[in-house]
Parts: C-alpha cells; structure tokens; sequence
C-alpha cells in the first residue's frame, strides 16, 4: 500500500523567541503546525488524507531523524565523519524537544522504535520524556544507520576526494568492507513490514538516521523493494509523516 508523507518541521514560538531550527522560513506565521506535503509517484484518486495527525483512521509512521550531533575532530583540526558512538550536541537535544512538545498536540505514538546507534537512542529517549504519558521505547537494529565502518571516524575531506559516497570503499582502509546501499535497503525494508504487522491500525514513530529515512520514503512511497534510491527528505531534528488507509 501506498503511503502518503507529510514533512513535520515545528510550532513557530511566541515572537522574539529563538528557534532552535535553522528552519524559520518554513514556520507558520499563525503558529499552527507546518506540514510540507510530499507526494511524487502518488495518484490522489489512490489516496485520501488529512493534514492532522488528529484525524488519522488508519496507521501511520511517525519518522523522525535524530538531532544535531557533537562533531568530532582529529588532533590536526580536520573534522570527522562521526561513527555510532558519536553523542547529540545541545542543540540537537533541544530541537527534539521542541519536535516532541509540537507532537504532543497531536495524537501520540503507541510506541518509539529506535536505532540502537547513540545519536538516535538519545532522541528516542527525549521524545519520550517530552511527550506525555509512558510511551515504550524499543531497539530496532533494522533501523541502524548504514554500516559504513571503512569510513567510521576518518576525515570527511578524504571522502570527498573519494567522490562522497559513503557506501563507497576506503582507499586508505581497503581491509575494511562496510554494508552495500542494496543490504541496507534490504534490512530496512524488513523492519519496517515487521512493525507495521505489529501495528496495523496505530501511529508508531520511528528515529533513525538520514539515509535510512530516505530508503523508508522511496520504499513506502513507491513499493519498490529492488531498486534502492537516496536522497535527504528531511533534516536533523525533523519528522516525516507516512499514513496509510
């Protein structure tokens, strides 16, 4: 089935407030949640929907990408490709903050599934204290971001020079061989239709990673399970919403 996306960035915060987001332009002046619709491929004669989660008969994933993270450097300044160990910085933690007091004006996950990897547990583990209620928080190791360990803590001048691709092999570490786009297609796929199997007719939300939420988007939007396409729908600290009748 095919699903319907809708990009959740924030609330806009009373006026002269900071926002955490480097997002402001996105921001309903009113004050009410900014929903970006992304529909490519989806006919409307196939697909009915509501802007609010409020209004959702069917089930939904709630997709969230975990925060800003520290950045690390090495001891000559040259900053870092961060690997799984790598912690939020304290605007990351505040963007999922304010992400989780928006959804908590919505109806609510039945339950988190998390990347096991740091950066996203962390998340998890703040949406859950922001929004209200006990909420379960559960690892998913199909939600792990892409196991490029040849490029784990190297210099991101070195991958550029390689031609920026992260599944791509290390020139300077070739005994190291990190998991395939395909593999990684292949796993995410699997986790996603054992979740919703588990959850047919309720919001679940989902934080993960960048290029992970791109393969759920092109998956859940397309249903192709063979030809794995990447982008980056969204940004640290946002939220994609899919639905389904």
């Amino acid at each position: 089935m095919l699903a319907d996306s809708f990009h959740i960035v924030s609330e806009a915060l009373p006026p002269g407030a900071e926002h955490p987001f480097d997002v402001c332009s996105l921001i309903d002046e009113v004050g009410q949640l900014f929903c970006l619709l992304h529909r490519p491929i989806i006919s409307e004669t196939l697909i009915q929907f509501d802007i609010m989660l409020g209004m959702n008969t069917g089930s939904s994933l709630l997709v969230v990408r975990h925060g800003l993270v520290q950045t690390p450097y090495d001891d000559t300044g040259r900053r870092l490709i961060y690997g799984p160990e790598q912690p939020l910085n304290e605007e990351g933690k505040g963007q999922i903050r304010v992400l989780g007091e928006t959804l908590s004006r919505q109806s609510l996950p039945a339950v988190i599934y998390t990347s096991p990897v740091l950066r996203a547990s962390q998340s998890a583990g703040i949406l859950k204290d922001t929004l209200p209620g006990s909420i379960p928080v559960i690892p998913a190791i199909g939600l792990h971001c892409a196991a490029t360990t040849q490029w784990d803590n190297q210099p991101i001048e070195l991958l550029v020079a390689s031609g920026g691709d992260i599944f791509s092999p290390n020139p300077y570490r070739m005994d190291i061989h990190g998991e395939s786009v395909k593999d990684t297609y292949k796993r995410t796929i699997a986790e996603i239709k054992d979740i919703r199997s588990k959850h047919p007719h309720e919001t679940v939300a989902l934080v993960t990673h960048g290029e992970i939420i791109s393969l759920i988007s092109h998956y859940l939007q397309t249903e192709d399970e063979e030809n794995p396409f990447m982008d980056e729908p969204i940004e640290k600290g946002e939220a994609l919403l899919f639905r389904f009748d």
